[in-house]
């Protein structure tokens, strides 16, 4: 864990679609923690050597500190993270569907409440349009 955790120091790196400027790294609790400037990833010994396999380097010096990377997909290590990123959105709508279906099957259903299930029917529609015309652009691109 302490060799892959070195690696991780003062770099920089992709990881679904988006540039993570390393701030600090450390194992706690036996736990790897990884804080970027985007957010703090917590990795068991496993979890991060899978993480390690689906991150790409970069030298930050060419990308820019302060500009968006805007990424060509050309790796199936960038397909691998956006279909990891797209199927824990897939885990998050189903269960927020699942608590208004409960609601709405079991409980006593206000006007509200099937106003609310409507709306997320809507936004999750929404976002699996989206979703599915991403996959198709990652498609045509492998």
């Amino acid at each position: 864990m302490q060799i892959i955790i070195e690696e991780f120091k003062d770099s920089c790196f992709l990881y679904a679609f988006k540039k993570h400027i390393v701030k600090n790294v450390k194992i706690v609790n036996g736990n790897a923690v990884i804080k970027t400037d985007r957010q703090t990833f917590v990795k068991t010994q496993t979890e991060l050597e899978q993480f390690y396999e689906e991150v790409k380097f970069i030298d930050e010096t060419i990308v820019g500190l302060n500009k968006e990377y805007v990424p060509v997909v050309s790796e199936n290590t960038s397909l691998n993270a956006e279909i990891i990123q797209a199927n824990s959105l897939t885990g998050r709508l189903t269960n927020s569907l699942e608590e208004i279906f409960n609601e709405l099957a079991y409980g006593d259903p206000t006007d509200k409440t099937f106003r609310k299930a409507e709306a997320m029917v809507r936004a999750t529609n929404a976002i699996v349009s989206v979703q599915l015309a991403n996959y198709k652009y990652l498609s045509l691109n492998k």
